[in-house]
């Protein structure tokens, strides 16, 4: 279900459009990745948005299995900020991880993280990014809109202010 008329690269970051977030998982050639994936069933990620303590897998399987029925792409777009590394190395850094447990945590060690950080050096998620973004955003706008509101109890303020700074301290933290 390969969108793109490029073939793929060894070292390439493949992004999986899954149902409400995209999966991750780096190119190593011969039609096999190598993801970080939920402890359990052979390609699902069924720790997905949950605790940040589960615990997930390293593990190289065939793309097709890992992608299913849903769409895929190369994605390396942050090449235009970040020099990857040699893809040697990669694969190399990529192998040793195989079987190794790992600990999940969304907004810090989740599969794009894992990925970003084989390919660059460093671990990056835009979609953890962006899901705190929106988070603080709703955050903000309920505590203006409780600001708002000359009957609101101080409590209610106050709650929406630690609130506030509890996601602008996930933001920092992510980016």
């Amino acid at each position: 279900m390969h969108k793109s008329s490029r073939q793929l690269k060894c070292g390439d970051l493949i992004e999986i459009f899954r149902v409400g977030y995209q999966h991750w998982a780096i190119y190593v050639g011969g039609g096999y990745v190598i993801h970080l994936t939920g402890d359990g069933g052979s390609s699902s990620m069924a720790i997905g948005l949950s605790s940040s303590t589960e615990c997930a897998v390293v593990k190289k399987q065939l793309l097709s299995e890992v992608a299913g029925n849903y769409k895929y792409r190369v994605n390396n777009s942050s090449d235009k900020k970040r020099v990857p590394l040699p893809v040697d190395q990669i694969i190399k850094n990529a192998g040793a991880k195989i079987g190794k447990r790992m600990k999940y945590k969304i907004t810090a060690a989740n599969c794009e993280h894992f990925v970003n950080e084989l390919r660059y050096g460093k671990k990056i998620s835009y979609q953890a990014a962006a899901a705190a973004r929106g988070v603080a955003a709703g955050v903000g706008t309920a505590l203006l809109g409780a600001a708002l509101v000359p009957s609101a109890p101080f409590a209610v303020l106050l709650a929406a202010g630690v609130t506030a700074g509890f996601a602008v301290n996930a933001l920092k933290n992510l980016l």
